[in-house]
């Protein structure tokens, strides 16, 4: 009589399975269905042993099953090639072809015996032996024909499929004498679930400090006026407007220099968005200015004026212009009279003039344009120069978030890295660096508060490490000039040495912030290993810091980032001593690096 499963006691005993994540870890499991509590809060797919078998993974499986068939073919051939050889050889006279089809192996003379157990030590069989043996039902057997060699098998479903491979790889290992194990798929040694030895929930995260910010990379002594007043009103233009023929002449001058190249590298983001606002700026006088040409003419003039242009008197002017143009994105937005492109730019350079949340209406904006391509190099642009003021406000300004139109247009920005024009692949690798520098904020960092230290946290070690990878993975794909192997190279421009010295800082100062939270001794921190860990990475930190000390010797600029990269390297520069107050060589060294970063 047929056995029947008892497949409700076996899913009943599937139900107690960890998934395949918390069993290679050891760690305890919640168990729950589709994705258990440890995998869902650290965004990783969650598999269980009992699920159902993947097609795919199957249909590789097969793929590699007819690759080693193939093999195997040739080995044949050449056998039976080297036997008609040999026959020929002893019959001189000449070829009887009709005698080598008789000689040709059948079905019945190829059929391997189907091994009932894993055979570990056995001599190898001859062909005699196997002929013998025949071809038992439901056996899988292979034939030499004139069109190849044929394999022959059955199998009713997955589970008979399963042991059929099996058995192959098996006759194969047999055949050939050898311990290496071809099919890692299969495995006969069961895994005992109630083995697991579970870790405690703490064991697998790491408890860290964190921290505001702005209290680390923002300059105390610059002050800042975030203001989201908008003023939609024609009183701030009755102001303006007296002042428009200056503003045109000045614009004139601006882009002239422009045209010339003549401007620093820290300023590239704003030169590149004046570019592209350049088209949508009427440099001629005319009355009455429509909106759109009110809008690029006040955020021009801002822009130019604090970032290019410091000698130009006028600070009201400017502040008036910012409002104004404000008043007038939100205005222009709710007609939908105007195309998508000024509006992006307008709404990045007033994100750069200290309104941090207009990059949510340049992402959205850019989200929603109907022109946009991202093959276009002017479209790759404005979404790497959108990402960038999304990382540099909230460093430095406000927190903010544009959501998962982050992941959107990096897609679109990193096709900018594999650019001939540097400028454009130094925005392509910087949106990229932007985007980890995010991700390092989220993880160990908050938003601005009153105390600098806002308590502590705790983060899965797996998001730290992959984090940890995908850095060094980007530092590991730069192009052959930004190479830091080449940040003294005689024959690059300087325009190119400005540029790799400027990603590298920022490169240092992303590392420094990620080595930062390990690095900085816990109160009830009395492990010798914690102690070992926390020296590791002020290593790193003070590694860091000499490349981060090295580009600001070159860029000799005064900028959110080069301040930002000083006051990191001061505070890594002041642990170290206080961790290792004894060490003469090293103090004198630090000494050294504080005169450099001062």
């Amino acid at each position: 009589m047929p056995q029947t499963k008892n497949t409700g006691s076996n899913l009943a005993g599937n139900k107690d399975l960890s998934c395949l994540r918390c069993r290679k870890k050891k760690a305890k499991c919640s168990k729950t269905r589709p994705a258990c509590t440890r995998c869902a809060r650290s965004n990783q797919l969650c598999e269980y042993p009992d699920a159902p078998p993947n097609l795919s993974d199957l249909s590789q499986k097969v793929l590699g099953l007819y690759d080693t068939l193939r093999k195997l073919e040739d080995t044949f051939v050449t056998q039976y090639g080297s036997n008609l050889l040999d026959n020929n050889d002893q019959e001189p006279t000449g070829y009887n072809s009709s005698r080598a089809s008789s000689e040709m192996p059948s079905i019945e003379t190829l059929s391997i015996h189907q091994p009932a157990k894993r055979l570990k030590t056995a001599p190898t069989p001859t062909s005699a032996s196997i002929i013998d043996e025949g071809a038992l039902p439901g056996n899988w057997s292979m034939t030499l024909t004139s069109e190849g060699l044929t394999l022959h098998a059955v199998t009713r479903n997955i589970i008979e499929f399963t042991s059929f491979a099996k058995d192959f790889s098996q006759q194969l290992q047999y055949n050939n004498q050898t311990d290496t194990k071809l099919w890692e798929w299969f495995d006969d040694e069961p895994v005992d679930d109630d083995d697991d030895d579970p870790l405690d929930e703490d064991e697998y995260l790491v408890t860290v400090p964190v921290y505001a910010t702005a209290s680390l990379l923002r300059d105390p002594s610059i002050p800042i006026h975030l203001d989201d007043t908008i003023s939609i009103n024609d009183s701030l233009y009755e102001h303006i407007s007296p002042h428009i023929s200056n503003m045109l002449t000045h614009l004139r001058q601006m882009y002239g220099t422009l045209d010339d190249d003549d401007f620093s590298i820290s300023h590239i983001h704003i030169t590149t968005l004046l570019l592209h606002m350049r088209p949508f700026v009427s440099l001629d006088e005319h009355d009455p200015m429509p909106l759109l040409a009110r809008f690029c003419l006040c955020t021009a003039y801002a822009a130019s004026t604090i970032y290019l242009r410091h000698g130009v008197d006028g600070s009201s002017l400017v502040d008036d212009c910012v409002t104004y143009a404000s008043g007038l994105l939100v205005e222009l937005v709710l007609q939908r009279q105007t195309e998508f492109h000024p509006i992006i730019i307008g709404a990045i350079l007033l994100t750069s003039l200290q309104r941090p949340r207009m990059i949510h209406l340049a992402a959205r904006a850019l989200c929603a344009s109907c022109d946009w391509d991202p093959r276009d190099k002017k479209w790759q642009q404005l979404a790497a120069l959108v990402l960038y003021f999304e990382a540099h406000s909230s460093a430095f300004y406000e927190w903010q978030d544009i959501g998962e139109a982050r992941n959107w247009l990096l897609q679109a920005a990193s096709r900018l890295s594999t650019s001939e024009e540097k400028t454009s692949a130094a925005l392509g690798l910087e949106a990229q660096l932007m985007c980890l520098l995010k991700q390092v904020f989220a993880l160990f960092y908050c938003r601005e508060s009153g105390d600098n230290n806002t308590g502590m946290r705790k983060v899965d070690v797996d998001d730290v490490l992959n984090l940890v990878r995908d850095i060094e993975i980007w530092e590991q794909k730069l192009p052959q000039w930004m190479q830091w192997s080449c940040a003294h190279n005689d024959t690059d421009d300087e325009r190119s040495l400005l540029l790799r010295m400027h990603i590298h800082m920022i490169h240092s100062i992303v590392k420094i912030l990620l080595f930062r939270p390990f690095s900085i001794p816990i109160d009830h921190d009395n492990d010798e290993m914690q102690t070992y860990t926390r020296t590791t990475f002020l290593d790193l930190s003070m590694a860091s810091v000499d490349r981060l000390s090295t580009c600001l010797s070159y860029i000799n600029a005064e900028n959110d980032w080069c301040r930002a990269g000083r006051r990191l390297g001061l505070d890594v520069v002041y642990r170290v001593q206080q961790t290792f107050p004894c060490d003469e060589e090293l103090i004198h060294k630090l000494e050294e690096t504080k005169k450099q970063l001062q």
